[in-house]
C-alpha cells in the first residue's frame, strides 16, 4: 500500500517535470504550419503510436480505418503493447506491429522505426505515460509528426497538433483525421476469425449472457455479491450465464460462482481474443465493468450494461446506442466531469477509496436495465 502511494507520488513529480520541459521545447520548435491540413496523397507509410490496452487501441481504430479508406495504398504500421498485439494481428489492413516497451532495447526499436522511413506518424498519447514513449516520434525522422494536445500536455517536437475536446474517445481521436481532411463519423470495428465464430455458435447454442466481472484496477471492481445476485436473476429468465476473463480473473470469478444459487460456466483463461470477440458477438447481453469487453460489445452491436465507478463516462462510455452505463445516482467521483479534463495523468481512483462509487450501484438497477435491453432485443428479432 505504501509502495503504491510512493509510485503515484513519483509519477506525479515526473509528470510535472516532463510537462514543463515538453511545453518549453514545443513552444520554441512547433512550426507555424502546424495548423495546416496534412496531405496524404503522396504518403507511402504511416506509423500509429498507441501502445495501450485493448480498449484504448480499439477506440483508435475507427480513425486509422478512415485514413486507410481515404488512401488505400498507404501502408499502416503500429507501435502497440503486448496486451493489444493479438487485437492488431486480427486487423488485415495493419501491416507491421512493433512492441512497446520493446523486448530488446529502445535503441533497436528506434533504429527499426528510422529504417522504415515513415512519411507520417500519429501519436495518440494524451497523458504522460512514459518518457521513453515520448521519444519515439521525434527520433523517428518522419517529416510529419501529428501529436495530441490536451490541457498542459504536449508531445515532443510535433509538426502538427490536434486538440483534446470534450468528446467521446472515438470522436476525439477522429480529430486527428480531420487534420488530413477526413470528416468521417467514427464506427467501432473489430475483427475475429471465422473458425472462432463457428466455435462460438456450435459450443453455445442456447441463449446466453456474458458477465465480465474483473478488472486489474480494484477501484473498478463491482461486488461479488452483487454480481451473483444479478447472475441468478438473469439465469431465472432462461439464459445461460458465461463468465469471461483472463487466467488471473479465475479466483475472483470462482468466488462469485460460489455465491450463486444457479449454475454458470466459467471461461476465464479458456478463450483466445478472437473467440472472446465471437462470444460477445452472439451474446444476448454483456454485463461488464470498465474493460475492453464493453468496447468490443459496442463494436459487435451487442446490448451491454457497463458498470462505471471512477472512470469518466463522458469520454469512455461504450460507443453504441445499445450500450448503457450504470452509475450510482450520486457517485462520489462525480467531480471527474470537471476536474479530470486537464489532468496530465489519470489515476482512476475512487475519491473515497475502496471502490465505493461502483459498489453503490444496486443490483436491482442492473437487473432492471438488463430486463429492458433483453425485451428490446426480443422485439427486434
Amino acid at each position: 500500500m505504501v509502495f503504491n502511494k510512493v509510485v503515484l507520488i513519483m509519477q506525479y513529480i515526473t509528470t510535472t517535470l516532463a510537462n514543463t520541459l515538453a511545453n518549453t521545447l514545443v513552444s520554441t520548435r512547433i512550426p507555424k504550419s502546424s495548423k495546416k491540413k496534412i496531405r496524404l496523397s503522396s504518403a507511402r507509410k504511416l506509423l500509429i503510436i498507441q501502445p495501450q490496452m485493448i480498449g484504448d487501441t480499439l477506440v483508435t481504430l475507427p480513425t486509422v480505418h478512415a485514413i486507410k479508406q481515404h488512401n488505400p495504398s498507404l501502408q499502416i504500421d503500429i507501435i502497440t503493447s503486448n496486451e493489444s498485439l493479438e487485437l492488431c494481428k486480427l486487423i488485415p489492413w495493419i501491416n507491421k506491429k512493433f512492441i512497446f516497451p520493446p523486448s530488446a532495447s529502445l535503441g533497436k526499436l528506434i533504429k527499426d522505426i528510422r529504417q522504415e522511413n515513415y512519411d507520417v506518424i500519429i501519436d495518440f498519447q494524451f497523458t504522460y505515460i512514459s518518457w521513453f514513449r515520448l521519444l519515439l516520434s521525434p527520433l523517428s525522422n518522419a517529416p510529419i509528426r501529428l501529436h495530441g494536445k490536451r490541457g498542459g500536455f504536449r508531445g515532443l517536437f510535433p509538426t502538427h497538433e490536434f486538440t483534446w475536446k470534450r468528446l467521446p474517445e472515438p470522436e476525439q481521436f477522429m480529430e486527428a483525421a480531420k487534420i488530413m481532411g477526413i470528416e468521417n463519423k467514427p464506427t467501432l470495428i473489430v475483427e475475429y476469425q471465422q473458425k472462432d465464430n463457428l466455435w462460438a455458435q456450435s459450443n453455445f447454442k442456447s441463449p446466453y449472457i456474458i458477465i465480465h466481472a474483473n478488472n486489474k484496477n480494484p477501484e473498478k471492481r463491482y461486488t461479488g455479491e452483487g454480481f451473483a445476485q444479478v447472475a441468478d436473476e438473469l439465469s431465472k429468465k432462461g439464459y445461460t450465464i458465461l463468465f469471461t476473463g483472463a487466467e488471473p480473473d479465475k479466483t475472483y470469478v470462482k468466488k462469485i460462482c460460489l455465491r450463486m444459487k444457479k449454475p454458470s460456466i466459467d471461461l476465464c483463461g479458456k478463450t483466445t481474443l478472437s473467440q472472446f470477440i465471437a462470444l460477445i458477438k452472439h451474446a444476448h447481453l454483456l454485463v461488464a465493468v470498465d474493460t475492453s469487453a464493453v468496447h468490443i460489445a459496442a463494436a459487435t452491436n451487442t446490448p451491454t450494461i457497463a458498470l462505471y465507478g471512477p472512470t469518466n463516462p463522458e469520454f469512455w462510455y461504450p460507443y453504441n446506442k445499445k450500450c448503457q452505463v450504470a452509475l450510482h445516482a450520486d457517485p462520489c467521483c462525480k467531480p471527474w466531469f470537471e476536474d479530470d479534463f486537464n489532468k496530465l495523468v489519470y489515476f482512476e481512483k475512487c475519491k473515497l477509496g475502496k471502490n465505493i462509487c461502483i459498489r453503490r450501484i444496486p443490483p436491482s438497477q442492473i437487473i432492471s436495465i438488463a430486463s429492458k435491453l433483453l425485451k428490446k432485443k426480443k422485439i427486434l428479432k
